[in-house]
């Protein structure tokens, strides 16, 4: 496998439209404590937003891995082949990190920056720190969107975050 390299956010090229509907993300985070949680996401957007180049996730206020993003305000946005990943990716959007070290069961393999937790194994890795958080309201939605996302009130917090490093494989 060969390793991830730095490259600037300018010279990035990527369908936007199709990077977190069809690949899915890993949103992987760590506590000042050193512990990992990570998370599925295939909701998401990158763009510029006050200058900054940028990334928009959304986390459901109840997933393990939003107590992660919140404490430290870090966190990366990690891309696997789902060629040859998409069973894993399944796993870590079902399994809880609350109900079992998920992440040691996956298989993958953390790697650090400053910290702030990658995957090895991914093909595109966004370090990010947040810079706006906000939660999603029941009211603030449209009601086709309310019914068919959001039947069970577990609502969304939109985090847009800079990104700080990009790596590609």
């Amino acid at each position: 496998m060969s390793e991830l390299k730095k490259i600037d956010v300018t010279k990035f090229i990527g369908n936007p439209f199709t990077m977190y509907d069809k690949g899915w993300a890993e949103i992987c985070a760590a506590k000042a404590d050193g512990s990992v949680n990570a998370m599925t996401a295939s909701w998401g957007a990158v763009g510029t937003i006050w200058n900054k180049p940028t990334v928009t996730v959304y986390i459901r206020q109840t997933r393990f891995t939003k107590e992660f993003v919140d404490e430290t305000g870090r966190f990366s946005v990690n891309f696997l082949n789902p060629k040859n990943f998409r069973e894993t990716q399944q796993y870590l959007g079902k399994v809880s990190g609350r109900d079992e070290d998920k992440i040691a069961k996956s298989g993958l393999n953390i790697i650090k920056e400053n910290d702030l937790p990658y995957f090895a194994e991914s093909s595109l890795v966004m370090l990010c720190k947040t810079l706006c958080r906000q939660d999603i309201t029941l009211e603030s939605l449209n009601e086709d969107i309310v019914g068919q996302w959001y039947d069970n009130d577990s609502i969304h917090t939109m985090y847009i975050a800079e990104v700080t490093g990009l790596m590609i494989r």
